[in-house]
C-alpha cells in the first residue's frame, strides 16, 4: 500500500517539475483484466482503467484503501489481471482548476449528506 502511494507521489513531483511546464501530464493508471469462462472452453474479458491522481487520493483517503483491498481481491481471486501504466495526455491549469472544483463540490455533498444524517439520528 506504501509503495503505490509513494509511486503515485513521485508521479505527481515529475509532472509539477517535468511535464506540467510542456502543458503535459502523466498519469498512473490501474488496468483490469478480468476473465469469466463461458460455454465450449471460452473465455469472456472485461477491461476496465482507473486513473490514480494525488489530488483525488488526498481528499478522499477512503477511496485509496478501498482500491487496495479491491486489488488485493482481485489478485486472491486469480481471476483478473492487475497492470499499472504511465499516460500522458495534455494538460492546463484550466483542467486542474476544474477538477479541484469537482472535489470540492463532491465534499460539500458528503458533507451536506453527513449533516442531515446526524441531524436524523439526533432527533431519533
Amino acid at each position: 500500500m506504501k509503495d503505490l502511494g509513494e509511486v503515485i507521489d513521485w508521479v505527481e513531483m515529475g509532472n509539477k517539475t517535468l511535464f506540467n511546464p510542456l502543458d503535459t501530464k502523466a498519469i498512473l493508471y490501474l488496468f483490469e483484466n478480468s476473465y469469466q469462462e463461458v460455454e465450449g472452453g471460452f473465455f469472456k474479458q472485461r477491461r476496465r482503467s482507473l486513473p490514480l491522481d494525488a489530488l483525488v487520493f488526498e481528499a478522499f483517503p477512503d477511496m485509496y484503501k478501498n482500491l487496495i483491498r479491491f486489488i488485493q481481491s482481485k489478485l486472491l481471486t486469480k481471476k483478473s489481471e492487475v497492470r499499472l501504466g504511465l499516460v500522458f495526455k495534455p494538460f492546463s491549469l484550466d483542467k486542474k482548476r476544474r477538477l479541484m472544483g469537482r472535489i470540492k463540490t463532491m465534499i460539500e455533498k458528503n458533507n451536506e449528506v453527513n449533516n442531515r444524517l446526524d441531524d436524523d439520528y439526533a432527533s431519533a
